[in-house]
């Protein structure tokens, strides 16, 4: 197995190395965007402080809380017994009374762009090319990039060529996201011209969190050598730098412990100027009080 540096290569590992940009703050700590998704989502609830938000949900009797922020969260003896996670972005201490765990617990490694690497040369020379295809299809009338509602994306990725486990959990994701977000929910696809959609791309707005997000992606067909994939990302850009949105979120990035499958798709993002943010391990602690002592 090739190791994170072989596999992403000597130059997107020394832009991970760089410093975080001043005023960056990860979205998954951003208390509007915890919000929204609350209020679609029985199961989660809003937690922390302004300055450390978080999230808490339950498995039956079984609370969790966690926090994703260098800023530590604060012992709170209010509210259920739960177990609280703090994932720090790049902190490598250990407070009094948090416990470092044994292994990662959701997040290994993700990445962000800014928005004005938009179609430059930061871009891989693969990707501009890529790109400079899917422009001169479009320039023609071959092919076009639109918005569509949520049953006709959802009826496009079905058809597509997908994991059979994400084709079962990713409707319910997306219909969630739009029914908490609503118009800061995007779907765009691509398709030839009188042609079936063949690629599509879905992101999200954290206007709060000077953030975008990718949710979810697919491409078959045609979309594949017309190089579509490229085309919905440069759109993304466009439509980020339009909203004056300075930072791009990708998501998770393939690091070793990952599914092997994560693999390729990791590459192709890595094309974009990317910079990764690999996550120490998580702390832990417990807040409240246990629920078989009295009070």
């Amino acid at each position: 197995m090739k190791t994170i540096e072989e596999f992403y290569g000597p130059d997107l590992m020394q832009r991970m190395q760089l410093p975080l940009p001043d005023g960056y703050v990860s979205y998954r700590s951003c208390k509007e965007y915890f919000l929204r998704e609350a209020g679609a989502m029985a199961n989660l609830h809003p937690t922390g402080t302004d300055a450390c938000p978080g999230a808490r949900w339950h498995h039956g009797p079984f609370h969790f809380e966690k926090y994703v922020t260098d800023a530590q969260p604060q012992h709170d003896p209010a509210g259920p017994f739960r177990l609280c996670i703090w994932q720090p972005m790049t902190r490598l201490d250990k407070p009094e009374g948090w416990h470092r765990a044994t292994q990662g617990m959701g997040l290994r490694m993700t990445g962000f762009a800014k928005v004005e690497t938009a179609d430059s040369g930061e871009w891989s020379s693969h990707a501009r090319r890529h790109l400079a295809h899917f422009r001169k299809l479009a320039a023609a009338g071959e092919r076009e990039i639109v918005t569509v509602g949520i049953d006709e994306y959802l009826a496009a990725y079905a058809r597509a060529d997908q994991d059979r486990t994400m084709k079962q959990f990713f409707p319910g994701i997306l219909r969630d996201k739009l029914r908490a977000h609503g118009p800061l929910f995007h779907l765009i696809v691509s398709r030839r011209k009188n042609g079936p959609i063949d690629a599509g791309f879905a992101y999200l707005h954290i206007p709060e969190a000077r953030q975008s997000t990718h949710v979810s992606a697919f491409m078959s067909g045609e979309g594949k050598k017309d190089s579509a994939s490229t085309g919905l990302i440069a759109q993304w850009f466009e439509d980020c730098r339009r909203e004056n949105i300075p930072y791009l979120d990708f998501g998770f990035f393939w690091a070793p412990g990952d599914p092997p499958d994560w693999r390729g798709f990791s590459r192709f993002k890595s094309q974009f100027a990317m910079r990764l943010i690999r996550y120490p391990k998580p702390l832990m602690r417990w807040f409240g009080r246990p629920f078989w002592k009295k009070a």
